[in-house]
């Protein structure tokens, strides 16, 4: 029997700041503080030429290695088991592979391959992520990627990790589930869940007064006395945060109503610059798809001295571009939002139900440069944005 032996050479440089990787200004801005940390916790740091190399997609065999890194787990007396006919007793993923089959987070493939060179995709990595941590999905929370229909096979595994605030752009149109995914990538979602006791076991209540993480990271508690609903996450964000002031009960939308308000959008600049929001989408659903076309209404935002209306696209969807407001670091932007039917368009021969959610926020910031070439001089970054909520006042829409 031999201890599992975590490591690997593209893993194993001596700890150096990031600055000093010899592609640091290869780094994207996002990237920089994620890669600093998990450099420190040991988690990934660089290859042997210095180099960190942000852009490489990670193999199959690679993913398991840093999963098993972030939950801190070390085993002894692993016993190997030849499950694949390319994993041979020896190479130094071959335990990890072992455990991490035993445990269900991953499988192989019908020829009696494990494949460990392939690279691994956005899809599989969720999944892998899902079933390592056993993450849960919220149906009613679902995200709107364009390319990741519910009823596909990586569907719960995309929402649990959208659901437990792991995908980096998480109010992009699409998701990219083929897409392999970067090391830089995979630094961001470590870091995240290394702040996130709940997930690592490490917070034994909803208690934000002290450390959220020991010196040590330990294997996630199993067990009778393991409560999801008290472990908490880190709950300082520096980011655009968003949440809707909505009412419970819905207003009634007829076929001759005029604008009618259904709640306001509300962003806090959590940053340390000024935040522009840039863009806003919007989009209504009906619980029943059978109420009718969702296209025949006008949808109007007010706010900071904005006003603007558009009517809904095929899709129920309405997009306002083009916006400059800015945010001041810690201010807040409100903005008002009413619907009503487009004059002289079909209505509806029955009654339904429905909600205007908020599906996408673009947002940026404009700040100095603290390092590198451009050190001392105003960048421009995308902002990273918050979702408490999305679902604004329910409508009920009257023929």
């Amino acid at each position: 029997m031999k201890k599992l032996v975590l490591s690997l050479a593209f893993l194993c440089l001596p700890v150096v700041s990031f600055a000093k990787f010899e592609d640091w200004a290869e780094f994207p801005s996002w990237s920089e503080e994620v890669i600093e940390l998990v450099k420190d916790e040991g988690i990934m740091t660089g290859y042997a030429d210095g180099t960190f190399r942000p852009q490489n997609v990670i193999n199959r065999a690679e993913a398991l290695v840093i999963l098993f890194r972030i939950k801190g787990i070390e085993m002894d007396d692993v016993e190997f088991i030849r499950n694949f006919s390319d994993v041979p007793r020896g190479e130094w993923f071959a335990d990890a592979v072992t455990v991490a089959v035993d445990r269900g987070w991953v499988e192989g493939y019908p020829d009696g391959t494990f494949r460990p060179d392939q690279p691994i995709n956005n899809a599989e990595w969720a999944t892998i992520l899902q079933r390592a941590f056993e993450l849960e999905v919220n149906e009613d929370n679902f995200p709107s990627f364009s390319d990741v229909p519910s009823r596909v096979w990586f569907g719960d595994a995309v929402g649990s990790l959208y659901n437990n605030d792991l995908i980096r752009l998480s109010t992009a149109h699409s998701y990219y589930p083929s897409t392999g995914v970067s090391r830089a990538e995979v630094a961001w979602t470590s870091a995240k869940i290394l702040k996130m006791p709940r997930l690592l076991g490490t917070s034994a209540g909803n208690d934000f007064t002290g450390p959220q993480r020991g010196s040590t990271r330990t294997a996630m508690p199993r067990g009778s006395d393991f409560n999801p609903n008290l472990q908490g996450y880190d709950i300082a964000r520096s980011a655009i945060y968003i949440e809707t002031n909505a009412d419970k009960s819905p207003v009634v939308v007829g076929r001759s109503s005029d604008w009618i308000s259904i709640g306001q959008l509300r962003f806090t600049n959590n940053l340390d610059d000024l935040a522009t929001i840039e863009s806003l989408e919007l989009k209504l659903r009906f619980e029943s798809t059978a109420v009718g076309p969702d296209q025949n209404f006008m949808i109007k935002i007010t706010g900071g001295g904005m006003e603007r209306e558009s009517g809904l696209d095929r899709t129920g969807a309405v997009l306002f571009g083009g916006m400059t407001n800015t945010v001041e670091p810690g201010e807040m932007f409100v903005v008002h939002v009413k619907i009503k039917p487009q004059d002289g368009e079909f209505f509806y021969s029955k009654s339904g139900e429905g909600a205007v959610s908020l599906e996408n926020l673009i947002g940026s910031t404009t700040g100095v440069a603290t390092s590198g070439d451009n050190e001392g001089k105003k960048v421009y970054r995308v902002a990273p944005v918050e979702f408490v909520a999305r679902k604004l006042t329910p409508i009920r829409f009257e023929p």
